[in-house]
C-alpha cells in the first residue's frame, strides 16, 4: 500500500511540474529587458577566439527562443548618410561576437526587413541574449553610433541613436503560442 501511494505521490508530482514548466514558458514575454550596455564585442576566428575586438555601447536585450516565436526588423533612418545595423550574441568569457551585419540602409521610413533565410514570419531565436547596435557611414569610414534612448513592450524592442542624425531600430515579434 506504501509504494503504490509513493508511485502515486510520485506521478502527481511530475505532471505537476510539468504543467508548472509549461505554464511559465508560454508567460515569457518574446522581448523583455532592454538595456544599453557596454560590452567587448569581436568578430569569429579560427580557434574559437575573437579579432577585431572593440568595447561597444549598444542595446541589450532577451528575446524568447521558442519555435511558435519569430522576430523580424523595422528601421527608419531620417538622412541620407547610410547605416547598418550589427546583430551580436554572447561567445565565451564575457565577450559577445558579431553574427550579422544588416544593410546598408539609406534614408527609409519604417522598412520591414527579415534575417537572411528567414522569410516571414520572421527568425526564430536561437539564443535568448541578444545585443544590436549602429554604424553610421562617415566618408566611407563606419562608426558606432551611441544609443540614446529606448524601451520595450512584450512584443517589440524599440531603440534610438540621435547623433549626428537620428535612426531607429525595433525587432518585432510574432508570437504564435
Amino acid at each position: 500500500m506504501q509504494r503504490r501511494l509513493f508511485l502515486a505521490g510520485g506521478v502527481a508530482s511530475v505532471i505537476g511540474v510539468t504543467s508548472s514548466v509549461r505554464l511559465f514558458a508560454v508567460d515569457n514575454p518574446p522581448v523583455s529587458d532592454l538595456k544599453q550596455s557596454e560590452l567587448t564585442v569581436g568578430d569569429a576566428a579560427p580557434g574559437g577566439s575573437l579579432s577585431n575586438i572593440q568595447r561597444i555601447r549598444l542595446w541589450e536585450m532577451n528575446l524568447e527562443e521558442d519555435d511558435n516565436v519569430r522576430f523580424y526588423f523595422r528601421l527608419t533612418n531620417t538622412a541620407s548618410r547610410q547605416v547598418r545595423i550589427v546583430h551580436c550574441q554572447p561567445w565565451a568569457a564575457n565577450s559577445w561576437v558579431r553574427r550579422e551585419i544588416f544593410g546598408p540602409f539609406g534614408q527609409v521610413n519604417a522598412l520591414d526587413f527579415y534575417k537572411a533565410g528567414w522569410p516571414a514570419p520572421g527568425w526564430r531565436a536561437d539564443n535568448d541574449s541578444n545585443a544590436f547596435y549602429c554604424l553610421i557611414n562617415n566618408n566611407g569610414r563606419w562608426d558606432v553610433m551611441q544609443p540614446s534612448q529606448g524601451s520595450n513592450d512584450n512584443n517589440t524592442a524599440h531603440m534610438e541613436w540621435e547623433n549626428p542624425q537620428q535612426v531607429r531600430f525595433e525587432v518585432r515579434s510574432h508570437d504564435m503560442r
